[in-house]
């Protein structure tokens, strides 16, 4: 069984090696971010005078970081639906390794690589500091489910590769929608709760804030409770549509 795991982890990193765009997909965000350590407190020096940018740390940490989780997940889905025309997931489904457990081990190595680049990544750029390291790890960890959701997103929604990219565009409206409850009034971004990403980057915005410690751990979890709600929902969606089991 080792050597399966071994081998499907091997099929995974070939096939995103040769694909340019998804090796794009997984690569840039981590290099903007070691880039943009240097680059934002530059332009927050630059524009001090007329604007200042540091209060938008946060928003700018989410955007560009704590997404590669939702990212990896993408680049899974897209894999998933080549895997779907090729038929090697309908095989898989009928012999004793069982679907859930090929979808669910590569959506945990996914999920782990995605978390390992989140906390690299936000500690690579260093803009927000105000949020610990143990803090950063909790909100990592809360938001590797979102590699998996994300995965499902665009194999359930997408028929082909084509269109998985097209999902894989708008599906980033339910990431960003929560992103951008910064900007509401507080207890008003409470609305966005019914959308499953929202409670993670909620957690956030609370540890980088300063906020409440009991704030903070009900956020985490709510995440947790929301996205594995929506996850047991979207995997018999899967299961009934894509692989007619």
């Amino acid at each position: 069984m080792e050597n399966v795991w071994a081998n499907v982890f091997r099929a995974d990193v070939k096939r995103v090696a040769r694909d340019r765009f998804l090796l794009l997909i997984v690569t840039y965000l981590p290099l903007m971010a070691l880039a943009f350590r240097w680059a934002i407190p530059a332009l927050t020096e630059a524009v001090h005078d007329r604007f200042d940018i540091s209060p938008y740390y946060p928003l700018i940490c989410v955007i560009l970081v704590l997404i590669l989780p939702f990212i990896m997940g993408c680049v899974l889905g897209l894999q998933l639906l080549e895997e779907k025309d090729e038929r090697s997931l309908s095989a898989v489904a009928v012999t004793p390794f069982s679907f859930h457990r090929y979808f669910f081990y590569r959506a945990a190595t996914y999920a782990f690589i995605g978390t390992v680049m989140l906390v690299v990544s936000h500690e690579a750029m260093g803009i927000v500091r105000t949020i610990s390291l143990l803090q950063l790890c909790v909100v990592a960890t809360s938001f590797s489910l979102n590699t998996a959701l994300s995965a499902f997103i665009v194999s359930i929604l997408a028929k082909n590769q084509v269109q998985g990219f097209a999902v894989l565009k708008g599906s980033g409206v339910l990431f960003s929608m929560p992103a951008l409850s910064f900007f509401v009034p507080q207890n008003w971004d409470l609305l966005f709760g019914m959308i499953p990403f929202y409670w993670p980057i909620k957690a956030y915005y609370i540890a980088a804030s300063g906020g409440s410690l009991v704030f903070f751990c009900a956020a985490i979890a709510l995440a947790i409770v929301t996205q594995l709600v929506a996850l047991w929902f979207l995997y018999r969606i899967f299961r009934r549509r894509i692989m007619h089991v």
